[in-house]
Order: C-alpha cells, then structure tokens, then sequence
C-alpha cells in the first residue's frame, strides 16, 4: 500500500496530520520523536528546533503532557519508545510522522550518520514500505512542510499587502510628471513622447491628464487582477507562514516559563552524587539557547542570560 500523501489546499493549508485526533500520548509522543530525530547528530541545533516549535500545537493537551514536552527538551526521550505509540496507527498517520521526522533532520541542511541512522531505526519502527518511501519523498521535495521566514515573525510582514498600491502610484504619476517637466525644464526625451511637448503646455497639460486617467485605469485594473490572483493562491500559505511563526514564539514562552522555574527548584535539590543527573550549569545552558530564540523571534529587550554569548547549541544529553 502507498502512502496517501497530498499537497494541502487553500482550506487546509499545512495540515499534514490532525494532531487534534489523537490521544494525548500520541501527541506528545511525536513532539518526543521529533526531538529524538533533532538530538541523534549529539546537538538539538536552533533551525530544527525552530521548526519543532512551530510545529507544536498544546491546545487541548493536559498541563502534565504540557509539562511532558518541556522536559523532552531537557531529557531526550529514545526514539523507539516514541514510536513505538504508533505501531497500531493508519498508515496515512505513520507516513506523516516520518514526513515530520525527515523535514526535521533535514532542517539544517545537514544529515548527519546519526541522524541518517535514527531516520532509517524510525522507518522500521513505522513499517514503512519503499513505496511509500518513495512517496514520502516526492511529497517533501514537491510540497513539503510550510515553515515561517524570519520575516514572518517581524510586524512588517503586513508590508506586503502595499506593494501593488505603490506599483500604482509610480505607473500613475511618471508619465504626466516627465512631460510636465520636459515642456518647463526642456528635457530631452525619447522622440514619441518629445513631440507632445511641440505642441504647447496647454496641450501637454491636457494631453497630460488623459494619459493619466487611462493609465491610472488599467493600472488599477491590472493592480486589483493581480492582487486577486495573490489572494487566492499565495494569502492562505502567508497566513499559515504568519500563524506557524505566531505559534513558534508562544510555545517557546510557554517552554522558557517553564524551564526557568524548574532550574530553580532543580538547583535547589540538585545531587551532585546522583550518577546520570543534569547539571545545573547545562540546564542553564539549554534555557539560555531558548531564551535567546525567543528574544530573536519577539520585539522587545533581549533575554537575560547568564551564560556567556559563546554558546551555539543546546546539548542533547
């Protein structure tokens, strides 16, 4: 059997799996494995995680599961006991999650052997076919997941919606003007548009107006065709860019909240002595990176941070 794999619509833009259909375990099962997949190079690296984060949808999910995710970020879950809450699902649902895995190991551009390794440990774990392999594939490198540009976390992404009012205006106002100009100043223009001003300044002037009404005209048709056009196809995936961003930056305050109150009490009660345990010097680093992202991603002044400025990535164990 192939995998069932479309490109989204207008009306579902991005909706690659409904995570609103599924238990509570599976969800924050698949936050756990998209982390798994991040962590297997030895680095949970800020472009994965930025996708991860835009990817993380807590609406309806207890505080405890809430909480679950969080912890995933310090204490990497293993891959196959994430998977493993997927044996019995559909396979539109196991096709899915290893689009996700995939699309997060490739984020950074780089596949790593550990990360190539988790990839093929996590198509056993899924019973995935090489057919639908196939079909995996042709679906990322045709569609792919829908992710949020930098410029999609900023306030002046709305610019886009005025670029064809001042095309308008521009193709409006330079004709008249470079008449006007070349009958007061005598400036020297091509021959078909040096012969009105032969003809006076009360003719060019007239001449003038006409040109600017009837340009003025099928610019503003042209302007609202092409506005339409973009509308309908390129809006809705604007929109989903702008939500995913919008998303991204919550969860990552919702993650920061969290983690800055549990490395208080974790430095409060930490054991030195306990054999496997997380200092507190990395917790504090891990939170460092994510409250750097967040300042990134958010208008305001830049996180605290108590680490030096040296530190790229969130270490995975």
């Amino acid at each position: 059997m192939t995998a069932n794999i479309d490109p989204p619509n207008a009306a579902d833009v991005g909706e690659l799996l409904d995570l609103g259909s599924l238990p509570d375990a599976q969800r924050v099962a698949f936050y756990g494995a998209m982390l798994a997949i991040a962590a297997a190079d030895g680095t949970l690296g800020q472009e994965e995680l930025d996708l991860i984060f835009q990817n993380i949808h807590t609406d309806g999910l207890s505080d405890r599961s809430r909480n679950t995710i969080w912890e995933y970020l310090v204490d990497t879950p293993p891959l196959t006991d994430c998977l493993a809450s997927f044996a019995t699902s559909h396979d539109q649902v196991r096709c899915a999650v290893m689009v996700y895995l995939i699309e997060v190991a490739l984020a950074d551009r780089i596949l790593a052997a550990g990360e190539d390794e988790a990839l093929l440990q996590a198509r056993t774990s899924l019973r995935i076919s090489q057919k639908q392999i196939e079909a995996i594939e042709r679906y990322i490198c045709n569609v792919g997941l829908i992710r949020a540009r930098p410029r999609d976390y900023r306030e002046g992404a709305t610019l886009l919606k005025y670029k064809y009012g001042l095309w308008l205006v521009a193709v409006v106002c330079l004709p008249p003007i470079a008449l006007y100009l070349s009958s007061i100043i005598g400036v020297s223009l091509p021959e078909p548009l040096s012969r009105f001003t032969r003809l006076g300044s009360a003719r060019v002037m007239v001449l003038g107006a006409c040109a600017t009404i009837l340009i003025g005209t099928a610019a503003l048709l042209s302007g609202r065709w092409l506005h339409t056009r973009y509308q309908r196809k390129r809006l809705p995936i604007a929109r989903e860019r702008r939500r995913r961003a919008q998303s991204a930056v919550r969860n990552l305050q919702d993650a920061v909240s969290y983690l800055t109150a549990k490395a208080k009490l974790h430095a409060a009660v930490e054991d030195p002595s306990e054999p496997g345990s997380i200092t507190s010097f990395a917790f504090a680093e891990r939170l460092w990176v994510l409250q750097q992202m967040l300042a990134r991603r958010q208008p305001g002044p830049a996180a605290s941070a108590s680490l030096p400025p040296d530190v790229p990535r969130l270490s995975s164990r």
